[in-house]
């Protein structure tokens, strides 16, 4: 590895914005989770006709989490999907029909 290529290197490994945290990522999804429940309850409040009097304001509240919802996904999609940690268990949740190894079929003998 030539000498330019190392220090580029260390650059990267030191830079703490490029550095991969577990802790910020459980709080993002934390929000995400909370932003989605907040709107999933307020749709069903929206669709509730006992809530009449509250609809505008209901509505208001469904609109601004769906919005908060919506960015905070987009904002796990961008920033999470470019580190470079992707396994064969990724692959395999995003492509369960391309799986390595073929399930096999075993024939039971009946009594």
């Amino acid at each position: 590895m030539s000498e330019s290529n190392r220090n580029s290197v260390l650059e990267l490994m030191n830079d703490d914005n490029n550095r991969f945290s577990v802790l910020k990522l459980e709080n993002d999804v934390k929000d995400y989770m909370f932003y989605k429940e907040k709107f999933n309850e307020y749709d069903v409040k929206s669709r509730n006709k006992w809530n009449c009097f509250f609809k505008k304001r209901i509505m208001v509240k469904r609109y601004d989490y769906y919005e908060k919802y919506i960015s905070k996904l987009a904002y796990l999609n961008n920033n999470y999907r470019k580190t470079k940690i992707y396994t064969s268990f990724h692959e395999d949740l995003e492509q369960p029909y391309n799986r390595r190894e073929p399930v096999i079929a075993t024939v039971v003998p009946c009594g």
